[in-house]
């Protein structure tokens, strides 16, 4: 059994004394993977692997990043912590990405073949430039406010959505203005933000620092914080934590006695269960 009962889990995962060739990398791509929930964690664990119990602490709070920071104050395992689900961020990237699609694609029908005619083109052409600029204007926003809290966004989608606003109104929808010289003020205004913002939202993502080089969070009471998440959210956790440690069962991944103590162990408090110690251990991370 390797129930990760004999080291230090709050030194950030899995010690080369206990793993070694693929499982170290197997380790650190736990760490890098920042999953949103414990029986996730459990499921990707490879065979044959130290649990990291505090790993699997912090991702069944992935809701809740003030019990993470409690429990990992300096960050040790990554986690995301977007405002919005990431159906809400891919459809924010979708419409930005769609917006500007639509606009270059009216100013060029208007361009090339005339219609429609170009005051309806750059009617529509400013309402899709808009709506595409304001939603990429809100995906950008969320990855800013997520990241300024010390947490790691998921900026794929963003990158996607920058790419494809920067080279369509960067190359199309300019460049037909520029072909016909028609700098109607309520496209290019929109047009112009649009892009501005693409650029800035790239060089964000491109020069930000992981949370990992911040400052480490004040230390709390995960124990505190998870009794006053509402009951809902109680029972959410507890279950999903059940499930992990159901899944570590059927792997042979956690002894029995491992296990028992995990499973009897109360909110924000399974790491030190499973591992055997008392309240004045956390501070060792």
């Amino acid at each position: 059994m390797s129930d990760g009962g004999g080291h230090d889990a709050y030194g950030g995962g899995l010690p080369p004394s206990h793993v070694t060739g693929p499982s170290v990398a197997a380790a650190d791509e736990l760490r890098e993977g920042a999953p949103r929930h414990a029986r996730g964690f459990a499921t990707w664990m490879p065979d044959g692997t130290t649990v990291p119990w505090l790993g699997l602490e912090v991702a069944a709070y992935g809701r809740h990043p003030a019990v993470q920071d409690a429990l990992d104050p300096r960050r040790r395992w990554r986690r995301r912590a977007d405002a919005l689900p990431v159906a809400g961020l891919w459809a924010l990237t979708l419409l930005a990405v769609l917006g500007a699609v639509l606009t270059g694609t009216l100013l060029g029908g208007e361009a090339g073949y005339g219609a429609p005619s170009a005051a309806v083109a750059d009617r529509w052409a400013a309402v899709a430039a808009t709506v595409g600029g304001l939603a990429l204007l809100a995906r950008t926003a969320s990855w800013v406010v997520t990241r300024a809290a010390g947490r790691w966004p998921r900026a794929y989608d963003l990158v996607v959505a920058v790419v494809a606003v920067v080279a369509l109104h960067g190359l199309v929808s300019l460049g037909w203005m520029a072909s016909t010289q028609r700098w109607t003020p309520a496209v290019v205004v929109p047009v112009a933000l649009s892009l501005a913002l693409a650029v800035v939202a790239g060089v964000l993502v491109g020069t930000g620092r992981s949370p990992l080089d911040g400052p480490a969070s004040a230390p709390g009471d995960p124990r505190r914080l998870a009794a006053a998440l509402p009951e809902r959210e109680q029972v959410r956790v507890r279950r999903d934590l059940d499930a992990a440690l159901d899944e570590l069962e059927r792997r042979g991944l956690a002894s029995p006695a491992t296990l028992a103590r995990a499973r009897a162990a109360e909110l924000g408090g399974l790491a030190d269960a499973a591992l055997r110690r008392g309240r004045g251990g956390r501070g060792c991370r």
